[in-house]
This record gives structure tokens, sequence and C-alpha cells, in this order.
């Protein structure tokens, strides 16, 4: 399962990887940690189901997706929780 597939247009240089579930041999799921800084992200169609939890939430951030014709904003609070649906291009 390659879900790092959009890499370089999902995650810019301003996104760190900070550990992974690579080399653990998973063969169905695979987990990322990673931190942001101030991006944008040329859209993208996913591949697989993607469930983003924040860690370390930011009381000064705000993210901004734009998923099936919705555009959603929301604070990066601890512990928020994001579904993204495989097949639907999206901004994040």
């Amino acid at each position: 399962m390659t879900l790092r597939k959009h890499d370089v247009r999902k995650y810019p240089p301003t996104s760190a990887l900070l550990a992974s579930s690579a080399g653990l041999g998973w063969s169905t799921l695979s987990v990322e940690l990673r931190s942001h800084a101030v991006s944008e992200v040329s859209a993208f169609v996913p591949q697989h189901v993607e469930v983003c939890l924040v860690v370390a939430g930011n009381q000064e951030g705000l993210v901004r997706r734009t998923a099936a014709g919705l555009r959603q904003e929301a604070m990066p609070k601890t512990g928020a929780i994001w579904l993204a649906h495989p097949g639907l291009a999206r901004n994040s």
C-alpha cells in the first residue's frame, strides 16, 4: 500500500515527517506523524481513506480545505479529526 503517492504535491517542503510506520510490516495500514508549517497545497485526488488526527494543535492556525464542492475551515485543535474520502478531488 503506497499512501505517500501524492507526497510532493500533498506535503510541501514546510511539512516534516517525524515518524512513520514504514518498515513495520503493516500490509493494510500506514501511519505518519508530521509537523506542518504554513503552506498551500495543490488539488489532488486521494487514493485511500485517510484519517487525520491533530496531536498537538495550534490556536493561531487555520485549516482550509475544499472537497466535493464543499469548503471547510477549522482551527487545528488538539484531538480534532478529519476524514478524507478516496476519489474526491480536494485541496487541503
